[in-house]
């Protein structure tokens, strides 16, 4: 005769919303790395037009892995057609890190230069000092999305499986 607990349903739930928290983790890294990428792509080829740089600053801030993370923040002004654009973009996605690279990025923007920006023709106000993808990002980003999803549905089948286990084994006197 077969044991029946009402335990049986709840000790899956644990295991199957951790593996649903891991699959919309990599779903999120997923379109994170196709949005940013592609802009990133496509930035090699828009068109280039003058631009001037109007202010910089490092801005620091509370990075995921609890520790502190630095960004250039340069803002740049631009003109398309009759049209003036600001942007704020160097890369896409836009870079974080350690302080001497933000430092870095900046001093290759100082106020009042006059550099290149390169703007996307189907929406002027998007644009970027520095084209192409961010190669380092196209490589972790995929990777840890694969892992987040790989890892989500492994979760997801142990959970489910490991109930339906736990059920068979309770059949036994």
């Amino acid at each position: 005769m077969a044991r029946h607990t009402s335990s049986q349903p709840t000790r899956r739930f644990p295991g199957l919303v951790a593996a649903l928290i891991l699959v919309g983790l990599g779903a999120r890294g997923a379109y994170w790395a196709a949005t940013d990428g592609t802009r990133g792509f496509a930035s090699r080829h828009w068109p280039a037009v003058p631009a001037t740089i109007v202010a910089g600053s490092v801005e620091k801030s509370y990075g995921a892995y609890g520790t502190w993370e630095w960004s250039p923040k340069v803002t740049y002004s631009y003109s398309v057609g009759d049209e003036r654009y600001t942007g704020h973009n160097v890369t896409f996605p836009p870079r974080r890190g350690a302080r001497r690279r933000a430092v870095a990025t900046l001093r290759r923007y100082p106020v009042g230069q006059t550099v290149t920006a390169y703007v996307n023709p189907d929406d002027p106000a998007q644009a970027c000092l520095e084209p192409g993808p961010d190669w380092w990002f196209l490589c972790i980003i995929p990777f840890c999305t694969l892992l987040f999803l790989a890892g989500g549905v492994w979760l997801g089948v142990v959970a489910w499986r490991g109930s339906r286990v736990g059920a068979r084994v309770s059949q036994f006197p």
